[in-house]
């Protein structure tokens, strides 16, 4: 059967409705951090150059690497403002795409 849950109805039931409870919570946010540090430990100049190629081949995907990136680092300055208290990460990247 189809499950026809939005991305945020599914995510909600994640969180709520996980059947290893509590900690499928804790592997949701520590997999949203890992994969936010994971993009933002890459070059931003080299994500440009890689942004700046594919436009100029007219290969542009759904989703550039460079809107990837502010995704990213959104993300990572909520979970820090949530999870501020935990300290889980010792250094902060800053580059062009950071707003």
């Amino acid at each position: 059967m189809e499950d026809r849950r939005s991305n945020t109805e599914f995510v909600h039931d994640l969180m709520e409705l996980h059947p290893c409870g509590s900690m499928g919570q804790l592997l949701v946010i520590e997999a949203l951090r890992v994969y936010c540090e994971k993009i933002l430990a890459q070059d931003e100049k080299e994500i440009l150059a890689r942004d700046l190629k594919n436009e100029q081949e007219d290969k542009i995907p759904l989703i550039s690497e460079g809107t990837w990136y502010i995704v990213a680092r959104k993300t990572q300055e909520l979970l820090d403002k949530k999870y501020e208290h935990n300290k889980y990460r010792q250094s902060k990247k800053r580059g062009k795409y950071d707003h």
